[in-house]
């Protein structure tokens, strides 16, 4: 909602937080169960309990308890549809740029909730029970568990936005230089890939998931015509002219230090 309302969510921003996000005092950032959240919504609503003190949190525990004990349980469809919780307030709080709650965010799933990995990638496995016994959440499906953290780690302020409004348009794509000939079974992470046509510049940054020497052979295709100079780690290689329909082909050997290819063109 944040790319075509934007002033509604910030607005609205911390009155829906309340209870289901919070930051105290000794306990740090807390995404919790909408049992807990409600209770502690409460709290500060109708009895003017400090929203930042870890005593509010705990009465709200309490509280969640006893009302557990009487309420009827939940249907399987209510819990379907409340499953990526964990993940829709991560990729909220990065689209919001809330700093503190985010980290605390992504320190407490680091610590709490499984972080795995595995051929490389990070993940963080299933776990179909909603908390622990001291009502700290302990769910995990596999959207928010594979993909929304990871999201959330990744995106910018308004990243969303800034996509929703400024979208690559093939028109875009065509006028820009791409790198062709690497995929994800060379075994390579691609930690940064970026243009700038103020600088005339594309940069890369590579290194191998498991710390092993591979060759990958990236091509640099769509340059402008005129002169190039590859830069390997600060060191100038090579400088090509490139024609019309001409392309940069490279062979490089890459292992688990970061290594910066630059492509720079004379303006």
């Amino acid at each position: 909602m944040n790319a075509w309302n934007s002033d509604f969510v910030k607005k609205s921003y911390e009155t829906a937080a309340l209870g289901h996000i919070t930051v105290t005092e000794g306990l740090g950032v807390k995404v919790n169960p909408a049992v807990v959240g409600n209770a502690f919504r409460q709290l500060v609503q109708n009895e003017g309990a400090s929203p930042t003190a870890d005593a509010t949190l705990n009465r709200a525990k309490e509280l969640a308890r006893e009302q557990a004990k009487t309420a009827p349980k939940p249907t399987s469809l209510i819990q379907k549809l409340t499953q990526p919780g964990y993940g829709y307030v991560a990729l909220w709080l990065s689209e919001l740029g809330k700093t503190v709650e985010l980290e605390g965010v992504l320190k407490y799933a680091d610590e709490h909730l499984q972080p795995t990995w595995e051929n490389g990638g990070l993940f963080y496995p299933r776990n179909d029970k909603p908390a622990n016994e001291n009502l700290d959440w302990t769910h995990m499906d596999p959207f928010t568990g594979n993909a929304a953290i990871g999201h959330a780690r990744l995106n910018v302020p308004d990243g969303q936005k800034k996509m929703y409004e400024a979208p690559w348009t093939r028109q875009t794509q065509a006028s820009n230089p791409w790198v062709s000939g690497v995929e994800l079974g060379n075994g390579v992470d691609f930690l940064r890939g970026a243009w700038d046509a103020e600088k005339n510049c594309l940069v890369l940054t590579m290194k191998t998931w498991d710390g092993q020497k591979r060759s990958v052979k990236p091509v640099i295709e769509n340059l402008s015509e005129g002169k190039w100079t590859v830069y390997v780690n600060g060191e100038a290689t090579f400088t090509k002219s490139i024609q019309q329909g001409k392309n940069i082909e490279l062979e490089l050997e890459v292992d688990g230090e970061e290594l910066n290819l630059l492509v720079v063109g004379e303006k």
